[in-house]
């Protein structure tokens, strides 16, 4: 199954190049949300999972912003697309 992975985050900026941001990850039937992260951090030789539950990169996923902690578990679908983004805020 293939999963379309953007990493937009600023975090990442010094891992990727802008060229290389967006790219598929080929994942197992019945691969988890879990499982993706992982993968990109064996590809990036980075630690992306303690971001993700602190809070400093979110990820959307089709569309909608997914509280990783709660759906790290959730299986992928062929054709999903994740986003890795550093959340905004501000007033």
């Amino acid at each position: 199954m293939k999963v379309k992975v953007t990493l937009s985050a600023v975090q990442f900026r010094s891992l990727v190049d802008y060229e290389s941001r967006s790219f598929h990850l080929d994942l197992g039937e019945g691969s988890t949300l879990g499982d993706a992260v992982r993968a990109v951090e064996e590809m990036l030789s980075a630690e992306i999972e303690p971001l993700l539950e602190r809070g400093n990169v979110r990820i959307m996923m089709n569309n909608s912003l997914v509280d990783y902690q709660k759906e790290k578990n959730r299986v992928l679908n062929d054709g999903d697309a994740l986003i890795f983004i550093t959340p905004i805020s501000g007033g």
